[in-house]
């Protein structure tokens, strides 16, 4: 990862700037890029009607000049340069991405989730030992995110002795029991998504954001020993990560907010269950 100011780094492997044999001489694609709208003009009438608006993908550019000993060394540096920048969705996946960090004074290290598209070099312009090159990423959620993830684990009560009434209860005409509220602080700026991962025995467990009023449910039962993941980014529902549940869902995909999220975690019946949440915190 990235340690000194306007560094660079990819997946913990390609370091760029201060101390490598690549200069960052420029860089451009911070702060808001662009929006998509959703404005129609108003009939008979001046102006017009707006609707949501979201971020587009980001688009960052580095101008960079990569340096050897030699000549040699020189173009060395560039041939690796370009073989690292550069994702193989035929050996990484569709849908595969990479990881970009970048140090910024007076900031936390932070990341972006995309994929290396375009690096150029001049190679009519090598000046005995440099060559300079521009290299471009792209990530589609527009998000910087901190590099640490924070989690939560929310453990729902197990039934004890002189409580079968109300377990045969629950169970039979579908109370729900619950935790107590668990905090979600995103010390970002923005909204992030999180993980959910709830591992069994539960039945029909949700997740209710209580701050913003949003919830999710599933609409399943999840054995011992098996995991429910549900990445609120991908908008996937795993069950031991192979097999798709997403039909068993109910509700929304909800987003943790700028701030303290009250969590709860719900069920119907009185199980050893827990559900782990987890996020980074997020900026535009």
């Amino acid at each position: 990862m990235s340690t000194l100011d306007y560094n660079f780094n990819l997946d913990g492997a390609l370091e760029l700037g201060t101390g490598t044999p690549y200069i960052v001489t420029e860089w451009a694609g911070y702060g808001i890029q662009g929006l998509r709208t959703s404005d129609d003009p108003r009939p008979m009438d001046h102006g017009s009607d707006t609707g949501p608006e979201y971020l587009n993908s980001r688009v960052l550019t580095l101008k960079v000049t990569a340096r050897g000993e030699s000549a040699s060394g020189c173009a060395g540096s560039v041939d690796a340069l370009l073989a690292a920048w550069f994702l193989d969705s035929t050996l990484d996946g569709y849908g595969a991405r990479r990881q970009l960090s970048l140090k910024m004074p007076g900031y936390a290290e932070r990341v972006l989730f995309g994929r290396p598209r375009r690096n150029t070099f001049d190679m009519t312009r090598i000046n005995g030992r440099r060559a300079d090159g521009e290299l471009e990423f792209f990530a589609p959620d527009p998000r910087w995110y901190s590099a640490s993830i924070q989690s939560t684990i929310m453990n729902l009560s197990q039934a004890v002795s002189g409580r079968g009434y109300n377990r045969s209860y629950n169970y039979g005409y579908g109370g729900a029991i619950s935790t107590d509220s668990f905090p979600a602080i995103n010390a970002g700026t923005f909204p992030t998504l999180p993980t959910i991962i709830i591992t069994g025995p539960v039945t029909n467990p949700s997740i209710v954001n209580t701050t913003t009023g949003l919830s999710i449910k599933f609409l399943i039962t999840v054995d011992v020993g098996d995991t429910l993941t549900v990445n609120f980014a991908d908008r996937t529902v795993m069950l031991n990560g192979t097999a798709s549940r997403f039909y068993s869902k109910l509700g929304d995909f909800f987003e943790l907010v700028p701030g303290l999220n009250s969590l709860k975690y719900v069920a119907n019946a009185y199980s050893a269950s827990s559900a782990t949440v987890s996020w980074r915190d997020a900026w535009m």
